[in-house]
């Protein structure tokens, strides 16, 4: 397990007292550790992605909410850093595109008459596979300096160069979603 950490903005849009629009654009990032060499080395992986939420939310502006949708995600960068600090990047063998659905649960508490506490849970998975399919280890070797630790062990069985096998990889997370809600005066 790794731990990131995302930010942004969000616009919501009440249909009602207890059904609203959230879309948000969000900068989230991502750290995957691999161990190599029997655990005497590491790499990590560090991704990070603009992500676009569009949720519908059940419940009202003050207490419990329930939130669901589509995310569209754009990785953004993608460096490998290795034991010795040195970075690698390895955009170009990951997928650059990510569709995938989010689900967050949690509080709305009011801290003045334009102020809200927002406090929860949010879980993601994304549908797209994350890391680029070779057909072949000799396409795969062209790319080998700029490959990313992660493609390639998605493309050998075992992480052995001797049986090549694709694996699909999928962006997974979840985590404590806080923000501060200013609410816009409409004067009604």
């Amino acid at each position: 397990m790794s731990f990131g950490g995302q930010f942004g903005l969000k616009t919501e849009y009440y249909f009602n007292d207890k059904l609203a629009l959230e879309l948000g654009i969000m900068r989230a990032g991502h750290n995957q550790k691999y161990d190599l060499n029997d655990g005497h080395d590491q790499l990590t992986l560090k991704l990070r992605y603009l992500d676009v939420p569009l949720l519908l939310r059940l419940g009202g502006d003050k207490g419990g909410y329930f939130e669901f949708g589509p995310q569209f995600s754009f990785l953004s960068s993608a460096k490998d850093v290795d034991d010795d600090g040195d970075k690698h990047d390895v955009k170009g063998s990951l997928k650059g595109a990510n569709i995938g659905l989010v689900i967050g649960f949690g509080v709305d508490v009011d801290l003045s008459e334009q102020f809200t506490l927002t406090a929860g849970m949010r879980l993601g998975y994304g549908f797209s596979d994350v890391t680029k399919k070779y057909s072949n280890a000799i396409d795969m070797a062209q790319d080998m300096d700029d490959m990313s630790g992660a493609t390639y062990w998605a493309n050998f069985e075992d992480g052995t160069s001797g049986n090549f096998s694709y694996k699909t990889t999928s962006r997974v997370y979840g985590g404590i979603h806080l923000g501060v809600l200013y609410t816009i005066p409409t004067g009604k």
